[in-house]
């Protein structure tokens, strides 16, 4: 069963990355088939979501400083951020996701 909170984190994620007004069904699919896979792993791994709905970073460095590799999302700005980059922007806690390698 997906816990709660983690359920809604990604619901808000999708909410702001989804184009409005295009159904696309293989996302969406992909999408439940994360929720209802019962594997924390998979639910925790933002980089998945985001690449099911064509987000990719451009390189493995931050899109702000282009110095430090990017270890957040930044969910309005739709930008891969360093930890340092992340913390400037004062993010709200749902409005970034961990991405990095050791997530």
């Amino acid at each position: 069963k997906v816990k709660s909170h983690e359920a809604l984190r990604i619901a808000h994620l999708v909410n702001a990355i989804a184009a409005e007004q295009q159904p696309d069904p293989v996302p969406w699919h992909f999408l439940k088939n994360i929720l209802l896979s019962q594997k924390k792993e998979n639910l925790l791994n933002h980089r998945i979501i985001l690449k099911t709905f064509g987000i990719e970073p451009p390189s493995e460095h931050c899109q702000i400083c282009k110095i430090n590799p990017h270890t957040h999302f930044s969910v309005p700005d739709v930008l891969f951020v360093c930890a340092q980059c992340a913390g400037d922007l004062k993010l709200r806690g749902d409005e970034v996701l961990l991405v990095g390698i050791n997530e």
